[in-house]
């Protein structure tokens, strides 16, 4: 039976819309009309620079402006162009970047020590855009839709799950906490909490089985909540590819209760086809659900038996991005 046949029934159909945005082009380039923290700027479409580009000059007049703060700014970096130049800058996080009418939060932008660096619109925005072409002058978003950034400004406004929160270190943890068994890996402490109740491991009313804290390794502060669980279900084969409940019913009651407090998901690509992984992310914290197949097996019937696994993940990011949610995993 195909594994990835076996999960495709599981999501949910998302509802998708397609978005043209007019663009000019000026000497052999597109130029896309963006607004970085509601100023409006023309900026190049370039598919091939890692980041949002702007110059010095931008950076200034909108610091001026007070459209930019101190904690925007996460630091020095290096950049890879277009034509594959590495060039240095410094690290900018735009808090709004329209794109014609799409908007997006926390946008990772490379500010360029040079006063007429061009303004480039690069993959740390379009990464975000999902399924994108030109068309006749347009920038045609295939599959494009409102994620509701101001609604999942929720997850960093509680930062955390429950009573946990990402400001606690391995110290702070309530006395209920404190019992399980830690390994100490390279970078991460992991913690399996003992004796956790009921009430603190249900969500929404579904009732996961375990809880799993990490720690940073040096500093001690708590990075990522998990809640685990584990289905063990009969297949029957006369249903054809269709996972049978509790797994489906209990995944697609999370993805709808936290889509109507958060806005709809995004759907985590991976190279394992046994597995889907949705989330929602704001600038500091994520909230990452898996579900995935993890083994076939039969009994002494010869019935078909599978494996599978649901977690819920609440992480702390030191800055949001696809890439850094799937290091996590």
């Amino acid at each position: 039976m195909n594994k990835r046949l076996l999960l495709i029934f599981l999501l949910p159909l998302l509802s998708f819309g397609q978005v043209a945005i007019e663009m000019e082009k000026q000497q052999g380039v597109y130029m896309v009309p963006c607004k970085i923290n509601g100023v409006p700027l023309a900026m190049v479409l370039d598919t091939g620079a890692s980041d949002v580009i702007i110059s010095s000059t931008e950076a200034a007049f909108l610091l001026k402006q007070g459209l930019i703060i101190e904690d925007d700014f996460l630091g020095d970096g290096k950049y890879q162009t277009a034509d594959g130049s590495i060039i240095e800058g410094t690290y900018l996080n735009i808090r709004k970047l329209h794109i014609g009418d799409v908007l997006l939060h926390d946008v990772k932008a490379a500010v360029i020590k040079e006063s007429n660096a061009p303004i480039l619109l690069g993959q740390s925005a379009l990464s975000r855009l999902g399924t994108y072409r030109i068309s006749e002058n347009k920038l045609i978003i295939e599959d494009y839709f409102s994620p509701s950034p101001d609604k999942a400004s929720i997850l960093c406004e509680k930062n955390g799950y429950k009573s946990l929160n990402f400001n606690m270190k391995a110290k702070d943890l309530p006395p209920e906490f404190r019992s399980g068994n830690c390994n100490v890996g390279k970078d991460k402490i992991v913690c399996i909490i003992e004796d956790v109740s009921k009430e603190f491991i249900t969500t929404f009313d579904v009732e996961m089985q375990g809880l799993v804290v990490y720690f940073s390794k040096e500093e001690k502060d708590l990075e990522r909540i998990q809640l685990i669980k584990g289905y063990l279900v009969k297949l029957d084969p006369s249903a054809g590819d269709a996972i049978p409940d509790p797994p489906t019913q209990e995944f697609n009651h999370l993805y709808n209760k936290f889509s109507s407090l958060l806005g709809k998901p995004k759907l985590m690509e991976s190279e394992n086809t046994a597995e889907s992984t949705i989330y929602w992310n704001c600038k500091d914290v994520s909230l990452v659900i898996s579900f995935r197949l993890k083994d076939i097996d039969f009994d002494e019937n010869f019935d078909m038996l599978a494996t599978y696994n649901m977690d819920i993940n609440f992480i702390k990011n030191e800055f949001n991005s696809i890439e850094n949610l799937i290091n996590q995993f």
